[in-house]
């Protein structure tokens, strides 16, 4: 792990050369030890306490799975803005289509609702409804609108 450390610290040094990495150690990637690096990323530097584990896991996903080969091919968008707009000229389906969106903020709403009235309670995703006999119908909880804007309307 201190090796990793290390290695992850002269990554980080190498990309952010405005790092508290490269101030403490003169630019020298021979003086980062895993102290120096978990010293840094206590005291607030971004770039030690960066890792790349997310991208890790993808590329290890990608061959495991020879995701480059297959037939059904997904696109990517590092930017779901970008990725609207240029949608919107473009009149291409975006990376993420509103379902996709709505169905999130619904299960949102539902951890909401499950946080403040602590309990669980089953959900129907295909009628996007409380089921029969659920304990929420019992207890009136609703997704309608006035349940989380308290009174209050935008007007447009």
């Amino acid at each position: 792990a201190a090796s990793a450390l290390t290695r992850d610290g002269r990554r980080a040094m190498q990309a952010h050369p405005e790092s508290m990495l490269t101030e403490q150690t003169g630019g020298d990637p021979g003086k980062i030890t895993p102290k120096l690096v978990t010293d840094c990323a206590k005291a607030g530097d971004a770039a030690a306490k960066a890792d790349n584990a997310l991208e890790k896991a993808i590329a290890k996903l990608t061959d495991v799975f020879d995701l480059k080969n297959q037939k059904v091919q997904l696109y990517k968008s590092p930017n779901q803005v970008q990725n609207f707009v240029e949608c919107y000229f473009s009149r291409k389906p975006t990376i993420s289509p509103a379902e996709v969106g709505g169905r999130g903020s619904i299960l949102c709403g539902l951890c909401n609702m499950s946080y403040v009235y602590d309990t669980g309670f089953g959900w129907d995703p295909v009628k996007m409804d409380f089921p029969e006999g659920c304990s929420c119908r019992k207890m009136g909880l609703s997704l309608k609108r006035e349940f989380s804007r308290n009174g209050w309307e935008v007007v447009v």
